[in-house]
């Protein structure tokens, strides 16, 4: 088998990659606008977090350090 390699200039492929970027960006912003009202982070939230990703990652048999 034989490959080709293609070298791109960067102000070809990075103009797309930045305009891909910006439109997976928005589209996460509007799901997050539309996924109902948010609640408040504080130490509290991130201790909840922490203990639920723990417990799945328990439940699945994976180690943490």
């Amino acid at each position: 088998m034989q490959t080709l390699n293609i070298a791109l200039p960067d102000s070809l492929v990075y103009p797309e990659q930045k305009e891909y970027q910006n439109q997976e960006l928005e589209q996460f912003v509007r799901e997050g606008l539309e996924s109902g009202k948010g609640e408040p982070v504080s130490p509290e939230y991130w201790q909840r977090i922490r203990r639920e990703v723990q417990k799945r990652l328990d439940q699945r048999g994976v180690k943490t350090a």
